[in-house]
């Protein structure tokens, strides 16, 4: 995909996903064929400037609505990596917090309340460097984390399948 091509799907997915969330509606992260999706992005692994950071996010929300702990865990040390590599810079702190945020979803199980508690410094991370103050390019943080944190944390209080969580 050319890069002005995948800023719009990433874009689309992105929307189809937050779709899922407000509706709990899981049917819906069908037609995103993720594994497809990153397999057309071959610059994908041999990214050193940060340009990853919306398809890592679209990863760990597709995953977190899947509730595929096997496939956050298996992401977990190296989205650890790829963070303290490219995203630690002051330029990129909004989302190097947000992906922090998103990985205690896992660690905690899928527990809204232990997530909340054990995401406290990440959420006031956020809130020191409002949306409109970032540093951060529009291509990377095209929706604002509050909004999205705020759809998983919802989804998560709300997903009728809390006693399924796959191990």
């Amino acid at each position: 995909l050319k890069e002005y091509d995948l800023k719009i799907e990433v874009m689309h997915k992105y929307a189809i996903v937050c779709h899922a969330y407000e509706n709990n509606d899981l049917k819906l992260l069908r037609s995103i064929k993720l594994a497809r999706f990153m397999n057309s992005i071959p610059e994908h692994d041999a990214d050193k400037q940060a340009r990853n950071i919306p398809t890592i996010i679209l990863q760990i929300l597709y995953f977190i609505a899947k509730r595929d702990y096997d496939k956050l865990e298996a992401k977990f040390d190296a989205i650890n990596k790829y963070l303290n590599r490219y995203v630690k810079s002051d330029d990129l702190f909004r989302s190097f917090s947000f992906i922090k945020m998103l990985m205690q979803v896992h660690r905690r199980n899928f527990h809204p309340i232990a997530i909340d508690r054990h995401t406290q410094k990440y959420q006031k991370n956020l809130a020191s460097i409002p949306y409109i103050e970032s540093k951060e390019p529009i291509e990377i943080e095209f929706v604002k984390y509050e909004d999205l944190w705020e759809l998983v944390m919802n989804f998560l209080k709300n997903d009728t399948r809390k006693s399924r969580l796959r191990r």
